[in-house]
């Protein structure tokens, strides 16, 4: 069983775009991690980070990670920005569901989990990313852990049998 680790400092991300319905179920699950007594500050992650010469990709990477993870130790950000798409709206557009918040951290070679943190008006899963530092895995499973045993996201299906 893992301690209680509630000096883990999270950092929220503040400069995403997103669907009313993704802040409000982002806004309720940094509110759920707040209740576990972790301290929280708001922070703009580097999610618009431009790619440059991928000759100096390692220094590239250093520097968003070390602006990134200036005063926090993981990051907390919606993993998508819009609900999940409909069928038929993801025919019509195959990047309906956009990956504009897990890119940075995907580039940057970053330990990251996304766990479920509620559902939308059509019954369909809203997902919370946690980020870490590089090889810190254990602080992204430690708030993941607590966020899950303390809410009951993970044990809940879509409604889509209804």
């Amino acid at each position: 069983m893992l301690t209680k680790d509630v000096n883990l400092r999270v950092g929220v991300a503040n400069n995403f775009e997103a669907d009313e319905e993704v802040c409000q179920a982002f806004k309720t699950a940094v509110e759920q991690i707040r209740d576990l007594g972790y301290s929280t500050r708001n922070v703009a992650v580097p999610l618009h980070h431009p790619v440059n010469d991928l000759s100096k990709i390692e220094i590239d990477r250093g520097s968003i990670v070390s602006e990134a993870f200036r005063d926090v130790d993981v990051l907390a950000v919606p993993t998508t920005v819009t609900t999940v798409p409909t069928i038929e709206e993801a025919r019509e557009d195959s990047q309906a569901l956009s990956a504009a918040n897990t890119v940075f951290a995907n580039y940057c070679g970053l330990p990251v989990i996304s766990i479920p943190s509620g559902f939308d008006r059509n019954g369909l899963p809203f997902w919370l990313q946690i980020i870490g530092k590089s090889w810190d895995e254990a602080g992204v499973l430690r708030l993941a852990y607590r966020y899950e045993m303390a809410t009951t996201w993970a044990n809940m299906r879509p409604g889509l049998w209804g």
